[in-house]
């Protein structure tokens, strides 16, 4: 989905909805949304914005806007829950795993032995005294995602 259609869009359900809450974008690599309290600010991750359709970032939305008029500090209890009720949507969490689209991690694990991939990383980390238990214990190392060259 186009970014700027999403904000323009997005803006307007937040103001529909009564809500003063910001709306903007930022450069999350793992998480969808997010509620900023503090600063009364509903951020999504570019990358799952424009990798995303209307309906799933719009349900993430939603979400995030459910956080906003729920009383503070709510988290996913009772007060929240209803609110998301009275949006139309389910009281749960939005995406696990690989049903959205999200931006290839930078990094890969892979294995010395079996030459598999057997992780992402977004940052750096150090893999000294780690190894692969499925092929015996050999010995992992850090290497640029070739899904990410890829892409």
């Amino acid at each position: 989905m186009n970014t700027r259609e999403f904000l323009t869009e997005g803006r307007r359900i937040l103001r529909d909805l009564g809500l003063e809450t910001t709306l903007g974008l930022d450069n999350a690599k793992v998480r969808a949304g997010v509620f900023h309290i503090r600063e009364n600010r509903i951020t999504l991750s570019k990358g799952f914005v424009a990798l995303n359709d209307w309906e799933t970032v719009h349900n993430t939305l939603l979400h995030e806007a459910a956080h906003a008029l729920a009383p503070p500090r709510s988290g996913h209890g009772p007060e929240w829950v209803k609110q998301c009720h009275i949006l139309g949507i389910k009281p749960e969490r939005c995406y696990d795993g690989d049903e959205v689209a999200m931006p290839p991690a930078p990094y890969a694990i892979l294995c010395t032995g079996c030459e598999k991939v057997v992780g992402e990383r977004h940052r750096r980390v150090r893999l000294e005294g780690r190894f692969h238990k499925t092929c015996r214990g050999n010995p992992l190392r850090l290497i640029r995602n070739p899904v990410k060259e890829a892409a």
